[in-house]
């Protein structure tokens, strides 16, 4: 379970890396010319294609952590939020982003299977080049802020993951120590929270128990 939050996060963390590296850019493409931004346009094939498919292997994580994690719960609230973020984000893509990217690839040499993916749901170009632009460019501005989002869900969640783990090791009254006091331990602190002391996993650290042992004083 630890290892598939680790590979959540990290799945979610990629995909929202790339979305902002696009946001970022947008202050400075302003500047550009029609012919350099098209140049320009053609260089994120093949590498942000690839790294798209971190944003799948996300869903598919957060679907899965969805499913194990306790319901209700405040974990699984904010799984569910983070979840919901990132298929809002991979939908802006299909229905916003993707429409237009064929238009900027489409003088890039590319193999056949690449050719059919970006010519998918395409869009022909309609007045002036600066409309794609701004649709590109603003749908990535949307795609980074859901990202984000989703991102921020899920760091959350894993807190509380990593509360429950905790919570997970505390002792269990059942596996305690008999309670045994003896008269030399009149005035003293009882002989039985010595032994729970000396037995205890978290180190005598008495605030870990939340004062289930009667008579016990934190150390």
């Amino acid at each position: 379970m630890r290892a598939l939050m680790i590979a959540t996060v990290l799945l979610v963390a990629v995909t929202m890396a790339l979305s902002l590296a696009h946001a970022l850019e947008l202050p400075g493409k302003l500047r550009l010319k029609e012919a350099t931004y098209r140049s320009v346009q053609a260089i994120y094939y093949p590498g942000f294609t690839i790294g798209g498919f971190a944003e799948i292997g996300g869903i598919i994580a957060l679907a899965i952590m969805l499913y194990l994690t306790p319901y209700p719960s405040a974990r699984f609230w904010w799984t569910l939020a983070a979840l919901a973020f990132l298929l809002a984000e991979h939908a802006t893509y299909w229905l916003i982003t993707h429409p237009v990217n064929n238009f900027w690839v489409q003088d890039v040499a590319m193999p056949q299977s690449a050719a059919t993916f970006f010519s998918m749901f395409s869009r022909k170009q309609t007045g002036d080049w600066r409309d794609l632009h701004n649709v590109w460019e603003a749908s990535h501005v949307a795609r980074a802020g859901l990202a984000m989002l989703s991102l921020v869900s899920i760091a959350v969640a894993a807190t509380f993951f990593a509360e429950w783990r905790q919570g997970s090791r505390r002792p269990s009254s059942a596996n305690l120590p008999p309670r045994t006091l003896h008269p030399s331990d009149q005035g003293t602190e009882p002989a039985y929270y010595l032994n729970v002391k000396r037995s205890c996993r978290f180190s005598g650290r008495c605030d870990a128990c939340c004062g289930r042992f009667p008579g016990a004083r934190r150390g």
